[in-house]
């Protein structure tokens, strides 16, 4: 999604929208590019993207221990966080996440 070519960028989005079409495979895998990437640049962009595709109709298809798995890696990640800025963007996201009942 970062790349300079455009091609490679359309490609990398329709892939990101195809994946975000399957939520409960979705979810774990953007969780797991905020939390376990090295690279800061990574984690922040996953954590914008997260934030602008998880919405109450993503996180609704969620089954429940997947809405719980998804709120305790998120609470996880923002303890861990050493990056201000990344911890902002995961702030964000646990914000709605966590008013949310599970299903």
């Amino acid at each position: 999604l970062m790349s300079p070519s455009n091609e490679e960028r359309n490609d990398a989005e329709t892939a990101f929208e195809r994946l975000c079409k399957q939520p409960e495979t979705a979810a774990p895998l953007l969780c797991g590019g905020m939390t376990q990437s090295q690279d800061m640049t990574v984690r922040g962009l996953t954590a914008v993207m997260f934030r602008k595709r998880v919405n109450e109709e993503f996180y609704n298809q969620l089954s429940a221990p997947t809405q719980n798995a998804l709120k305790s890696a998120l609470v996880a990640a923002v303890e861990n966080e050493q990056v201000l800025s990344c911890r902002g963007f995961l702030c964000r996201i646990l914000r709605p996440a966590c008013r949310r009942p599970t299903s």
